[in-house]
């Protein structure tokens, strides 16, 4: 039996568990390969270690670098729904439709979106 991707080094005669893996003798380099003795079956196996790098990106908020955001006009919409539950909508009737300006920081691209009357919403796209 052979084992692969695992997060301690486990034996693949009798299925020890190495718990201290990170302790044995690896050169920096992945693919790196040794040959170790099990602690119970006393049997040699040879061991690869795997490196795996990855990287987590996102963007930074104004806020975080306690700067002012840079709002520019993104666009206007309607809302012509409203949420009843997770992904289910009911259509609202055209006096209860919710105007809004939405605008966006040119730095950080965080979204503001502002309650505007009807009268306001068409002044804005007529100017656009």
């Amino acid at each position: 039996m052979e084992h692969s991707n695992e997060t301690e080094i486990k034996c693949p005669y009798c299925n020890y568990v190495f718990s201290d893996s990170w302790d044995y003798d690896f050169e920096d380099y992945d693919g790196d390969e040794i040959e170790i003795e099990c602690g119970s079956c006393e049997k040699e196996f040879a061991v690869t270690r795997n490196i795996t790098i990855s990287y987590d990106c996102y963007k930074i908020d104004c806020e975080s670098k306690k700067e002012e955001h840079n709002y520019r006009l993104d666009r206007y919409w309607i809302s012509k729904q409203e949420r009843i539950k997770f992904m289910e909508w009911k259509n609202l009737p055209k006096e209860k439709w919710k105007y809004y300006r939405i605008e966006q920081c040119n730095k950080c691209e965080k979204k503001n979106y502002v309650t505007i009357t009807k009268e306001d919403y068409y002044k804005g796209i007529n100017n656009e």
